[in-house]
């Protein structure tokens, strides 16, 4: 959990959820929040386990997750990766490079209904470099 800073939960439409004046409320209903992670610069993602990472997410929470969004750091690029996904369709694609001086960090922010911080940052993170999706066996040793 080193490697990631969780912004954390926060109810979706709120000032702090969008940085200005409070939304009406009920406009969602009750347990829709917005959750924010992030991956430090020393842990870039694995682009193709992220995006198994996100389909499985979708499968598996379609109907609770309303909207994903995020810049990503893609191991092996220096390029910044670009990805969104509403109702289920997800798009990603790269865009310009990242700047000289520009902290290069994944940023990703998912809105839904229930959506759980420690569990979804778990699995966020193991889609960068040395999480366990993309950890490499370690080589056996020869007797």
């Amino acid at each position: 959990a080193a490697a990631a800073q969780a912004h954390g939960d926060r109810a979706h439409g709120g000032a702090e959820a969008h940085g200005g004046a409070p939304e009406a409320k009920g406009r969602h209903g009750k347990g829709v929040v917005s959750v924010s992670l992030s991956a430090a610069p020393q842990h870039p993602v694995v682009l193709s386990e992220f995006q198994r990472w996100v389909a499985e997410l979708v499968e598996e929470r379609w109907k609770d997750l309303y909207r994903i969004k995020g810049v990503l750091h893609v191991h092996a690029s220096n390029r910044l990766y670009v990805f969104q996904g509403v109702c289920g369709e997800l798009k990603g694609q790269y865009q310009r490079p990242w700047r000289e001086g520009e902290e290069r960090r994944s940023e990703l922010v998912l809105i839904g209904q229930d959506l759980q911080r420690t569990l979804l940052e778990e699995q966020f993170l193991e889609c960068t470099v040395g999480g366990a999706r993309t950890a490499q066996p370690a080589p056996k040793k020869e007797a």
